[in-house]
């Protein structure tokens, strides 16, 4: 009988790691916005594309960006061209909730709805990165860390 009372007793305790276990990884979910919209962030993997004896997008200036309002969300699509990137990609600042992050392997991209981003990125000159379909101004270079769209001369 004291075999059967123990073996209760440890299954309960068990069954309550458990459940705390849960609830905590629910709870951590719900604070890192990890139960957010889906069209929030959106994977889409994109074969890549070249052109016979050429350097198609690599000739090509930079298109300036518009002016942007600060309060407007933008489509913010992260896209590694040219080979793997590690990156980290989080809401507004390097503190806002963390929106991706891992390696994004070339041709992959991100996509975001938001009014700014946080961007760390490893290999930074792999990704083309858009904001509303438009180029940055400068390619990024090196390992990065910047708030998309930039908000005046220093990025």
């Amino acid at each position: 009988m004291d075999l059967f009372r123990t073996t209760a007793q440890s299954l309960l305790r068990l069954a309550g790691l458990l459940l705390a276990a849960a609830l905590t990884a629910v709870v951590t979910l719900y604070l890192n916005g990890g139960f957010g919209a889906s069209d929030d962030l959106r994977f889409r993997v994109s074969p890549r594309r070249t052109v016979a004896g050429s350097n198609a997008g690599h000739d090509a200036a930079p298109t300036p960006l518009p002016q942007r309002s600060l309060g407007a969300t933008h489509l913010f699509q992260i896209v590694a061209r040219r080979g793997d990137c590690w990156l980290v990609v989080r809401e507004s600042s390097a503190r806002g909730a963390v929106l991706y992050e891992g390696l994004l392997a070339a041709g992959q991209a991100v996509r975001l709805k938001r009014v700014a981003v946080w961007l760390s990125a490893g290999a930074a000159a792999n990704l083309d990165v858009l904001i509303d379909g438009e180029p940055l101004a400068e390619p990024l270079q090196g390992t990065i860390a910047t708030v998309l769209p930039a908000r005046g001369p220093a990025t």
